[in-house]
């Protein structure tokens, strides 16, 4: 005997508790617009994903990764320190998950992943419909694609501009006087 979903007893007279409210509560605040963001940066993220670990290191690539193992295994590095944000952040990756050629490129991927985030940021500076375009076009780029598949700073250095640049723009809107050009 199967049950038609008609039969299956619903008890509408249950009240929804305030915590499932306050979890469906961020569903409500989601706009088309995060959306069309949020679809940009996982296409960005795919695009950039496709054969990460298959293409050698590049020798900068390859001096990287060997401070980060010798660092993750104890060891003395060989060579100085080279792009310290990037070495630290391997060195916890290597340490949690063991070194692989795809796993050196994993921060610069996920920090050209964050410019199309970091666009979403600027749409009230620049306007809403010139911040789409320029996420559409960096989430396509093959210039920021190459940045986000090379282990090098290159796409941190993206990264941490596009924030600066947010936090000048934040910072410029509250304090329109004072100090605010050093900033």
């Amino acid at each position: 005997m199967t049950v038609q979903p008609s039969e299956l007893p619903i008890d509408a007279d249950v009240p929804i508790t305030e915590v499932e409210e306050q979890s469906l509560a961020w569903l409500q605040r989601i706009t088309i617009e995060q959306l069309i963001y949020a679809l940009l940066a996982l296409t960005a993220l795919l695009i950039r994903l496709i054969d990460l670990g298959l293409r050698p290191l590049a020798p900068v690539e390859a001096s990287n990764a060997l401070r980060a193992w010798q660092i993750s295994r104890g060891l003395d590095p060989a060579l100085d320190a080279g792009i310290p944000l990037l070495l630290s952040l391997d060195v916890a990756t290597f340490f949690m998950t063991g070194a692989a050629s795809g796993l050196v490129r994993l921060w610069p991927l996920l920090a050209s992943v964050g410019l199309v985030v970091a666009i979403y940021y600027w749409r009230n500076g620049v306007g809403r419909s010139i911040a789409l375009a320029a996420a559409i076009l960096i989430s396509l780029s093959p210039l920021v694609n190459a940045f986000g598949r090379r282990g090098d700073g290159t796409a941190l250095v993206l990264l941490a501009l596009a924030v600066a640049l947010i936090g000048w723009g934040r910072l410029s809107r509250v304090n329109a006087g004072g100090w605010t050009w050093l900033a």
